[in-house]
């Protein structure tokens, strides 16, 4: 869970500052503001495709077995059959 939060934190924030840093000129009223928001955008859409492709990911628990009893019946014309069958 720390890694998972660590990755959608950490990868949007970098990719804020990688985006400004690519952008490179910052005169004007925004400054970098568009490679910063783009380098964002891309950075939290990495870290949902890494967190749910590797992280997001638990071993499935084994339930314990109950034991099972069938009855089981067969009747014909010349008699029939009872029994019960189990799992355990």
């Amino acid at each position: 869970m720390h890694a998972s939060f660590l990755l959608r934190v950490g990868m949007p924030v970098m990719g804020a500052f990688l985006g400004c840093a690519i952008q490179g000129d910052s005169s004007g009223d925004f400054g970098c503001l568009g490679g910063a928001l783009a380098g964002f955008g891309l950075g939290a859409l990495g870290a949902v495709v890494i967190d749910a492709s590797l992280l997001a990911y638990e071993e499935p628990q084994e339930s314990p077995k109950k034991p099972r009893i069938l009855p089981m019946g067969h009747a014909t014309r010349h008699g029939g059959q009872i029994g019960i069958a189990g799992s355990f």
